[in-house]
């Protein structure tokens, strides 16, 4: 009770209340000095009370009934701030009020409903409110008034504190067999299935042996074998839901990236060919003006041939970029296909777990490089795209396969296997299915793609050494040379080589040697033969010259006609040249009409350009690398000399200066 409550209480009473008190008491042998303080507080309050209400007002008294424990604490409850430590101790000594039994309504009435007025009532009702609060079990409704009412209501089990289940909260953290946690040894250590759910070792051992062996959250099939002890002392599951989130809207963004990196090309590429097309259309409107000043009235000019004049116009090479192919040199031969726009590279591959030989491919619309391709084992001698099926590469090695490729999808198409090392290839420029290969020892072998059993025929060329370079000549009826063949050169012997339904004609050329490449250049039909020094020419020999057929038969009914060739001009080279390097014939392409011949120097390490029309040096590139392959390359209305070196690969592009 607080200080503040007022209770009618005689002398009497209120000693027996404190006899009744210290009965009570007695239960605990520490509550000594407690029941003096009860008793002090007794005498005040009653002291109060006389003060408060007239003497001869009737004096409140409990109806000596057995009172059930839960009144007994109640009655001696008192305000917790002056109850002190005594209070506190005596909260464990009687019963929990959670889980005492209810006192019937009856007793409630008969002991408490006549023990107060209206003041004293209300300050009961928040002592019981206060002591009953915690209780679990029941809320005692309490109501202010004459009569204080305490009724026991029923629990509500919405409102209880239920314990967790085990999955919801130590999910993750025990068995889901016995629902105890694992632990990191003994018999219950953490263990797994083939299927991925966790479980105490020995709850999963008894388990597969009563239930048939299957899992006891998915149901799939487990053998007491698939058992796995997982050696770690916790388990968290992280969420990793934003951070695949995260990555996915990444992914989105780099693919966004991708398409506008691609859309930016594109459209830089736009730009530079209408900047190229300002450029030209600058050039030819200086032009007409310089011609129109220059007739001053004259009607009679013929502008055409003053913007189309080649004397005019003046050509140069400059350096655009390189590419880098092999670190550690390699590189042989290259092949262009101006339809897909790709140059191929051949080069020893990079990985040293997968030798062998492929090519790289390079990407002409921006110059880089691409996809490594691997083909064959040993080193790649030729290359050739094919002139009707783009996408068809032929290569040839010293392993003495010859192997077609899809360059696009980079899968093997066929493969022929030789009697020797094969050094060159081309294809029939006439029958697309065909093609031809050059081995070492000096004969020329016949393929169709459409026959994978072997060659047509093999073809045997005057001469010695092996077949160091060949290219076709096709079939041209408007030419001054008609005729379609196989122009081959070996170590000591140039020939032309006719191919027909009729047969196989070999007709030797009135050339000297020692040959290292034969080219052609399609559009004039002229041929450039290419020869390393010798004692008797000391300097290399770069021979432009055109084909040409003479009837030798005496016999006008009869007609026999001999292949030879007739030497238009021979450029010279230097002096040392120990690679068998190869030369290129070509038109060129600012001075329409012009023929050039290009050819590598090892004494200067330079490559050299001569002008037939002029019989000059056109212009001369330096470089720290000797110059193996060259070869002319068309790439969106741009120019390219493509010089290939050991290791990597030079583009000079052509200019026009006025």
């Amino acid at each position: 009770m607080s200080n503040e409550e007022s209770y009618h209480l005689s002398d009497t009473e209120a000693m027996d209340d404190v006899a009744y008190d210290s009965d009570v008491t007695d239960m605990s042998a520490d509550d000594d000095d407690a029941d003096g303080n009860d008793v002090g507080r007794s005498r005040r309050n009653e002291a109060m009370v006389q003060e408060d209400h007239e003497p001869d007002e009737p004096n409140m008294s409990f109806e000596h009934q057995p009172q059930h424990p839960s009144e007994q604490w109640i009655e001696r409850a008192e305000d917790p701030s002056d109850a002190g430590p005594a209070h506190s101790r005596h909260l464990p000594d009687a019963l929990p009020v959670s889980r005492l039994p209810h006192p019937a309504p009856e007793q409630q009435s008969s002991g408490l409903l006549e023990a107060s007025n209206r003041e004293s009532s209300s300050t009961s009702a928040a002592v019981v409110e206060q002591l009953l609060a915690p209780s679990i079990v029941s809320e005692p409704n309490i109501q202010a008034g004459p009569s204080c009412n305490i009724t026991p209501q029923k629990a509500n089990p919405v409102c209880a504190s239920v314990p967790g289940s085990p999955e919801s909260e130590d999910e993750g953290q025990i068995c889901s067999i016995c629902f105890e946690p694992w632990g990191n040894s003994g018999d219950h250590r953490l263990s797994s299935l083939k299927c991925g759910h966790l479980f105490g070792h020995a709850c999963i051992i008894r388990w597969l042996k009563g239930q048939k062996g299957k899992c006891p959250q998915c149901n799939a099939k487990a053998t007491k074998k698939e058992i796995r002890v997982l050696y770690a002392k916790s388990l968290k599951v992280l969420d990793t839901s934003e951070r695949d989130k995260i990555l996915k809207d990444l992914e989105r963004e780099k693919e966004a990236k991708r398409k506008l990196e691609l859309e930016h090309a594109q459209t830089k590429l736009k730009y530079e060919l209408k900047a190229q097309l300002v450029v030209k259309l600058q050039e030819e409107l200086k032009i007409l003006r310089n011609a129109t000043a220059g007739t001053s009235g004259s009607h009679g000019v013929n502008f055409s041939q003053n913007v189309g004049s080649s004397s005019q116009r003046k050509a140069k090479l400059i350096m655009h970029s390189g590419v880098d192919i092999a670190k550690d040199g390699g590189c042989r031969v290259m092949a262009y296909n101006e339809w897909l726009n790709m140059l191929v590279v051949s080069m020893p591959s990079q990985v040293t777990m997968f030798p062998g030989y492929g090519v790289r491919k390079v990407n002409m619309l921006d110059l880089k490089p691409e996809r490594y391709v691997h083909i064959h084992q040993k080193q790649i001698r030729d290359l050739a795209f094919n002139p009707a099926k783009n996408d068809l590469l032929l290569s040839v090695a010293m392993d003495k396969m010859v192997k077609l490729t899809n360059i696009c999808s980079n899968a093997p198409v066929a493969s022929f296997m030789a009697e020797a090392p094969l050094w060159s290839c081309c294809w029939n420029a006439d029958e697309a299915n065909k093609f031809f290969v050059g081995t070492a020892t000096g004969s020329v072998v016949e393929y169709d793609t459409r026959n994978t059993t072997g060659p047509i025929q093999t073809i045997k060329v005057a001469g010695s050494g092996p077949v160091v370079s060949m290219c076709y000549v096709p079939y041209n009826a408007d030419a001054n040379f008609r005729t379609g063949g196989l122009l081959v050169a070996r170590l000591q012997s140039c020939s032309f080589v006719e191919v027909n339904e009729g047969g196989v004609k070999d007709h030797a050329l009135p050339l000297e040697g020692p040959f290292t490449c034969v080219s052609l250049e399609k559009s004039t039909r002229h041929i450039l033969v290419s020869c390393r020094p010798s004692q008797k020419y000391p300097h290399a020999r770069h021979i432009i010259c055109e084909l040409q057929s003479v009837d030798i038969s005496s016999d006008l009914a009869e007609l026999n006609q001999v292949v030879t060739a007739n030497t238009i001009h021979i450029f010279q080279g230097g002096t040392t040249q120990k690679v068998l390097s190869r030369s290129c014939a070509f038109v060129n392409p600012v001075q329409e009409g012009n023929l050039v011949a290009c050819a590598s120097d090892e004494s200067t390490r330079s490559t050299c350009l001569w002008d037939l029309s002029s019989t000059s040096c056109l212009q001369q590139l330096r470089g720290p690398d000797t110059v193996i392959d060259i070869l002319p390359v068309r790439s969106n209305q741009n120019e390219y000399l493509t010089l290939l070196t050991d290791k990597s690969v030079k583009f000079y592009r052509w200019i026009d200066i006025l």
